[in-house]
């Protein structure tokens, strides 16, 4: 009969421990990550800190690496990595932003940061030795796209300010293109279809349109909007 009492006893006692346990997890910070490899020597690397936080890592080939780093709430994060040697590095810091990178091909290198609330960057490379930049996505509400399909090709976004959108698309080789704004609502297109093409759109104050298509080999274009 004591025997009986004790083992309830201990029973109930570790019972009270789980529900305490259990329910301290609704307090703490819940993130989730998740990591898919395939392949040899990939690498991937994911810092979660705050609230609500989800990261997703997807490697396919050799020798790819990932890093992701988030500090807020509600930050979401994707990388895709197909064949081999890929670099992806993404930040956010802040609040419901959003970063996806996707590559496939070999040597690619993307990266975004983001610091502020609700920012979209997005990074999608075909091909080879193809360079994605989305730098500085600072402030909110801000869209940075970036789509390369050839070799060689470089796109850099930065964007401090608020409700500003940015697009470059790249296909060929060799391509070069940029986007800077320093404002609020502007809106800022780069399409290159061709090689050795240069494009560099600056935007300085706020609610300024500014599109570039070329198409063709060695085209270059510069659009300054009030840029001091």
């Amino acid at each position: 009969m004591n025997h009986s009492n004790k083992t309830l006893k201990a029973v109930s006692g570790m019972l009270a421990v789980g529900f305490l346990l259990y329910a301290g997890l609704g307090s703490a910070a819940i993130n989730t990550s998740t990591v898919n490899q395939n392949g040899v020597d990939n690498v991937a690397t994911i810092e979660q800190v705050g609230d609500s936080n989800d990261a997703q890592v997807d490697q396919d080939g050799n020798e790819n690496d990932t890093t992701t780093e988030q500090d807020g709430e509600g930050n979401t994060a994707s990388s895709f990595q197909s064949v081999n040697q890929n670099i992806a590095f993404i930040t956010q810091a802040g609040n419901d932003n959003n970063a996806d990178s996707a590559q496939d091909g070999e040597n690619n290198a993307a990266r975004i940061d983001q610091v502020g609330n609700l920012n979209d960057g997005l990074v999608d490379q075909v091909g080879t030795d193809n360079s994605a930049n989305i730098l500085n996505q600072e402030g909110d509400e801000n869209i940075g796209f970036v789509a390369q399909d050839g070799e060689l090709n470089q796109g850099d976004i930065d964007q401090n300010g608020l409700g500003n959108t940015a697009g470059i698309s790249q296909t060929g080789d060799l391509n070069l293109a940029s986007i800077d704004q320093n404002g609020n609502s502007n809106l800022a297109d780069i399409i290159q279809t061709g090689n050795d093409n240069i494009a560099d759109i600056q935007q300085g104050s706020d609610s300024n349109t500014a599109a570039i298509l070329q198409s063709g080999t060695g085209n270059q274009a510069v659009t300054l909007q009030d840029v001091p």
